[in-house]
């Protein structure tokens, strides 16, 4: 019986512990090119490479690069069935292939060279296996036998195995300096002094793998076999478990265990000290985290010991051993439903309350659950152990309840007070617990009597009946989280209640109100979680707050458990993921559903610490781990540039084998990808352009960056990946140069100055020869001039009464034009909307318009369609009377975009208008190439918020949020004709409370002014409206005015000025 027990409790921790073991599964869906993967390798450079029955697979930790036979492409992969890979000393990527025999890649030329039977090889059909040794590859067919390539001479040779070169080759290995080789008429062979010996003939070899000074056979019926000390005879390993099923891959970890692909029994983890079975993972339609197949026809051990497992139709997995920090339960380990809200352990016993699957029993021994249905609570939120050992759960609908562990009994507690119970702690054997919407009450266990403290006018009272949490402190009084009215101190012995604001004004607040779990440690210091606010920090000593939010790397900010490990780090579960904070460094480590993680949201209440292990719950079960074991990555690895784009182009040979480039000068746009050779989690980047960029860009989780219009110049591109932790100084770099043009080097500068001076000379010789020469001609020209003088004077009286009469003509003209130049006018002004309309629609705004001329190129635009409100900025081409023609026909073209063809998206209005725009001009027989910019706001309410959306051409939109600008770039073309017109770009904002926009024309920032008669600038213009962006919008109108005449000065207006300025 005791036999029987030991192994019903072998097999129940195998099976739990497969259940938490996590594999990471890549197949078509994640761009895995097929999802049948029959060989894996990793390359010097830390690259995955993969071969599948569909094409070659590279992949860099984001994404997949694929290799595919090009038939009119011979220098391409010779077919897409890829058999066998490996790389030889030289980083060359040696590819077998059913049907096409063999392709070498060289990933520094990224090119393809193929070997097939012209080149000799016996059999082109099928390429079974690789392996270097002593400056040959050695190259295993189906039908082909066994073959050798000399790197010298590039020749393939056959070689006999049995008297026979037609035989399938299964796979090579080389070990003590010998070749072994696997084939199908049974055994391996070994060269030995000349002579190849067979051992094993009868047993049928697949696979061969050395491990620990030995070598290990997989045959095709599951045995296992493992060399003696002498290295040429084999002992069969009798292993209590191993199955019959085909062992097609071999692999050892870092921890002293190896790995065995099956085909068809799945992945076998086996002691490699006592050659037990540990554990086997199959897959488990019901767990997505299972191994996806279980038939295995490939496994490889990166550089970093993580584990790739090929399958047949299952793509491939991943997963690291030494990773496996986080134990992860749920409904399929047995727990009983998987939404865990509270914990409480009791020795062996760890307490479990569920939301919708009651009160779970757990023992840490068996690893086995049970439900304890004598608990009729349904929703469990917290659990208290009293000083007598009883059980007090509280409960949503159910009140407090009382349960002895010893009886089974359990009964309920002021049900009738308060239903739904959030904590409880115990001070002075009075239980203290916090309700949703009873407030706070005390119950004494020993009278049943009790007391309810409710929120009221009076000063000393609880601020808020709905509490969450409590926590008390060491001289017996209680900290006290409200969900709406913030944070609560309550001295017990008096009976006086201190609350404290909630707003974050001050460091002597909180930053929120909604306060969802409280911890006080060592030195009475408060960690607050928060539901919005992030961690907030109060210093008891200084009696003041700080935070810590996602501004700081907090994952969220919403904050649910608070416990602190005995390494004084601080431990928080949030809406997205786990985090680490240290106190000693202020450093904070973050943890999702990739590092193991039960789901990225946790829950209310559910985090617990006791005895070196900490506890945390959430939406799909719970995880267990030991805080001292969830270090920082120690891996030595780098960041790898896997990928540039010079203006748009991929950059060739691949920029991952250079240190250093040189570009020519019109390269100015470079698109750079990253990735950081860990594949175990999640990757945070970041970047910095020396000579270009002030400071790190900070990526996040985004392995990419864009430069554009860089100017010629020497840069040293720095980039970085991490998992986790803080930043180190290991970064990659890319040392870039971008030489002038030659009319911008020094040499030209010196010859356009010689050549200067030369034609300066050249011209002062030649004046002074044709001074000379023009002195006399003037002479005479003088002699005949006087006798003309006379002559003229005669004719000029009759000359004058001409110039009157020319007069005349001309002042009635200049009439007659200035009075069509008023009326344009009027009409012009007729189709801006009036103030009283745009007050109407946007009563926080403002219009600051000054044409240059009587008549404006500029004009500002309002329609309201449906339920949205736009609103435009427009600089027509010119200004004055040609202006002021143009935008007649542009603002036509936007009443049209949007009455008559009902369009009410932003870019979809700009392109309309553009089309209208292009056809009224080309009704002209002279070519029109005018046009406008614009910028052009749709402003839409939901429920909540309001939304607006943005496009512009050529002219920006800015949002000045508290003390920041937010610019918004525009479309680099024109409404009108444009060599390369592409659709316009709309861009969606939710406004918060205060935000202000302004969108104009370039009138107001391209004037000239000031002390040295220069241009405004945009620069300025922003540090202006900053300044003035808290003033009402008149009086920021006013402002602008007084600041653009001072700024002109005694200066002509050189454009038509246009600003509008809203809040919603």
């Amino acid at each position: 019986m005791r036999h029987l027990l030991l192994i019903v409790y072998f097999l129940s921790s195998l099976f739990l512990f497969s259940q938490n073991q996590r594999f990471k599964s890549f197949s078509i869906k994640e761009g895995l090119s097929q999802s049948t993967v029959n060989c894996i390798i990793q390359d010097q450079m830390g690259l995955i490479w993969i071969g599948t029955q569909d094409g070659l697979n590279k992949y860099d930790g984001h994404e997949f690069t694929h290799y595919k036979k090009q038939y009119n492409d011979s220098n391409s992969i010779p077919d897409n069935n890829i058999q066998s890979l490996t790389e030889d000393s030289k980083g060359n990527i040696w590819i077998g292939t059913y049907g096409g025999g063999i392709a070498i890649y060289n990933p520094k030329s990224n090119s393809f060279k193929r070997l097939n039977s012209s080149n000799s090889l016996l059999s082109d059909d099928i390429i079974m296996c690789f392996k270097e040794f002593q400056n040959s590859m050695y190259i295993g067919t189906k039908r082909g036998g066994l073959n050798t390539f000399n790197y010298e001479n590039e020749k393939i040779t056959p070689i006999e195995l049995d008297n026979n070169t037609q035989i399938q080759v299964r796979d090579i290995e080389t070990f003590n300096n010998t070749v072994y080789a696997a084939t199908s008429l049974g055994g391996i062979h070994y060269f030995q002094k000349s002579v190849w010996v067979k051992l094993l003939d009868t047993i049928q070899i697949q696979t061969i793998h050395s491990i620990n000074n030995q070598l290990l056979l997989g045959g095709v019926h599951g045995e296992l076999f493992m060399s003696s000390s002498n290295y040429f005879k084999f002992n069969k390993l009798k292993i209590e478990g191993l199955k019959n099923d085909g062992i097609w891959g071999i692999c050892s970890d870092n921890s002293n265990s190896l790995w065995l692909g099956t085909f068809g029994g799945g992945l076998l983890k086996i002691n490699a000290t006592n050659f037990s079975l540990t554990h086997t993972y199959k897959n488990n339609i019901e767990d997505i985290n299972s191994i996806s197949h279980d038939v295995i026809l490939s496994i490889l051990k990166d550089k970093d010991g993580g584990i790739w497992i090929g399958t047949l139709g299952g793509g491939i997995n991943y997963f690291e051993p030494s990773n496996q920090n986080f134990t992860h339960y749920n409904d399929i380990s047995g727990l009983s439903n998987n939404v865990v809200m509270s914990f409480l352990e009791n020795k062996e016993e760890l307490y479990i309350g569920t939301y919708g699957g009651g009160l779970n029993l757990f023992n840490k021994k068996t690893n086995s659950f049970k439900t304890l249905d004598n608990v009729s609570a349904k929703i469990i939120r917290c659990i208290y152990k009293d000083n007598d050992g009883i059980l007090w759960l509280g409960t949503y609908g159910n009140g407090l309840i009382e349960y002895n562990p010893k009886t089974g009994i359990a009964k309920q507690i002021l049900n009738q007070v308060a239903d739904d119970v959030w904590c409880i702690t115990e001070i002075n054997n009075n239980l203290w617990f916090g309700t949703w919407g009873s407030g706070l009450i005390k119950y004494d266990k020993k009278t049943a009597n009790y007391t309810q403290y409710l929120s009221n006018d009076e000063f000393n009272s609880i601020s808020e009946n709905t509490v969450l949490t409590l926590a008390k402190t060491s001289d017996n009084n209680l900290w006290i989280g409200t969900y709406g009215s913030g944070l609560n101190y309550f001295n017990i012995s008096n009976d006086e209640f201190t609350s404290f604001g909630y707003n974050g004004a001050t460091s002597k607040e909180t930053n929120n109100k909604k306060i969802r779990s409280i911890y006080v440690d060592e030195n009475s210091n408060l960690w607050i979680g928060t539901d919005g606010g992030g961690l907030n920090h109060y210093n008891n000593e200084k009696q003041t707050f700080s935070y810590i939010t996602t501004e700081q790397n907090l994952p969220n900010n919403v904050v649910y458990g608070v416990v602190e490990d005995k390494n004084k780090n601080i431990w928080v579960t949030t809406n997205y993921g786990l985090c680490r904070y240290s106190k000693k460094n202020k450093s904070i480590s973050n943890f999702d559903y990739d590092d193991g993680l039960q789901n990225n949201e946790f829950n209310q209440g559910a985090l617990y610490f006791k005895d070196e292990l900490i506890y945390a719950g959430g939406i799909n079960g719970f995880n267990v781990f030991n805080p001292k074991e969830v270090e920082s990555s120690t891996k030595n690895t780098f960041t790898l540039l896997t990928s540039m784009k010079v203006m748009g182009k991929e950059f060739n040979p691949p920029i991952r084998f250079l240190d250093s480039i040189n570009l020519n000068y019109s390269s100015n746009f470079l698109s750079f990808q990253f990735s950081y050779i860990d594949y175990s989690g999640k990757i945070q980047y970041r970047c910095k352009l020396e000579g270009f960029d002030k400071d790190w860009n900070y990526l996040e989780n985004r392995n990419f960056m864009n430069y554009t219009n860089l100017p010629p110049g020497n840069y040293s591109l720095k980039f970085q990946g991490k998992r986790m932790g803080n930043w180190n100084n290991k970064y990659s770099i890319l040392k870039i140069n971008i030489p002038p043009p030659f009319w911008k080097t020094y040499w030209f500068y010196l010859l356009i100055i010689v050549l200067v001076l030369a034609g300066f000379y050249t011209f002062y010789v030649l004046k002074q020869k044709n001074l000379l020469k023009r002195n006399t001609e003037l002479e005479n020209i003088v002699k005949e001039r006087t006798r003309e003088i006379h002559q003229q004077n005669i004719s000029l009286e009759e000359q004058k009464k001409e110039v009157e009469l020319q007069k005349e003509i001309t002042e009635l003209k200049h009439y007659e034009i200035q009075s069509s130049i008023n009326y344009a006018r009027r009409i012009q002004s007729a189709i801006l909307p009036s103030a009283k309309i745009i007050s109407q629609f946007l009563p926080e705004s403002f219009v600051l318009y000054k044409p240059k001329d009587i008549v404006a190129g500029d004009f500002y635009w309002m329609e309201k369609k449906n339920d949205k409100i736009l609103i435009a900025a427009a600089d027509c081409t010119g200004h004055g009377v040609p202006g002021a023609m143009v935008s007649v026909v542009c603002n036509n073209a936007l009443n049209r975009s949007v009455r008559e063809h009902g369009l009410t998206n932003p870019a979809e209005i700009l392109n309309k208008s553009r089309e209208i725009v292009i056809a009224e001009f080309e009704k002209s027989e002279e070519e029109v190439k005018d046009g406008m910019d614009i910028a052009l706001c749709s402003i839409t309410k939901n429920e909540k918020n309001y939304i607006l959306e943005y496009a512009g051409a050529n002219n920006p939109l800015w949002i000045i949020r508290g003390n920041e600008l937010i610019e918004t770039k525009a479309n680099k073309q024109p409404i009108g004709s444009f060599r390369s017109s592409q659709d316009f770009t709309s861009h969606t904002f939710t406004l918060k409370p205060n935000d202000t926009i302004y969108i104009f024309s370039d009138g107001y920032v391209d004037q000239f002014g000031g002390e040295k008669g220069k241009k405004f600038k945009a620069k300025a213009f922003k540090e202006l409206l900053l300044k003035i962006v808290s003033k009402t919008m008149e009086e920021q109108k006013l402002i602008l005015e007084k600041s653009f005449e001072t700024w002109k000065g005694d200066l002509e207006q050189i454009d038509d000025v246009c600003v509008i300025g809203f809040r919603l």
